[in-house]
């Protein structure tokens, strides 16, 4: 596999070090992400030869769709395992990286799946430090708890949201109080 050009010899397994610009930490979250995280090298070498080098926020697409097909369970069997992933960007963003948070922020989180939609249960499963800045770019949602995610379609079943949304217990249906 060829390392991408503008990397320092890049390659998923064998990093350059440290980010020297915050364009170069998308990059290196690629690379990591490719390295630590079993299934994503077939995309990863699909996209270097369409791309020739790493668009980190246009591979992090294909992240979010292996990702929510493997919560669904539908993913490819060598696919990435959503936990591991979520593990791996959770770790990641606790890092505080600049040009990491934004690659996760806005082509991870902002791109997960909207209430209604298949795998948007999987955003009850995000740790922490990535809830918050879930919750920060959707304010309407409500912090989601994982021990109820599958049977509400709320955000990841509401204790409080918007307008006062919530999940009555157990049948999974939201309502407004």
């Amino acid at each position: 596999m060829d390392a991408p050009s503008g990397t320092g010899e890049a390659e998923p397994g064998n990093a350059a070090g440290v980010a020297r610009t915050t364009e170069d930490a998308g990059v290196q979250l690629v690379l990591d992400l490719v390295a630590e995280v079993p299934g994503f090298e077939g995309t990863y070498e699909w996209h270097i030869s369409n791309e020739h080098e790493v668009l980190d926020h246009l591979f992090f697409w294909e992240v979010v769709q292996d990702t929510v097909l493997s919560y669904l369970g539908q993913g490819e069997e060598d696919g990435p395992d959503w936990r591991a992933v979520l593990a791996f960007l959770e770790k990641e963003f606790r890092r505080r990286v600049p040009g990491a948070v934004e690659v996760i922020g806005t082509s991870f989180l902002h791109r997960l799946p909207y209430e209604g939609q298949p795998g948007f249960g999987i955003a009850a499963h995000l740790g922490p430090a990535m809830t918050r800045m879930y919750l920060t770019l959707r304010p309407w949602c409500a912090t989601p708890t994982p021990a109820s995610a599958p049977d509400c379609s709320c955000p990841a079943r509401v204790v409080t949201g918007e307008a006062g949304r919530r999940c009555p217990g157990g049948n999974g249906a939201c309502s407004d109080r």
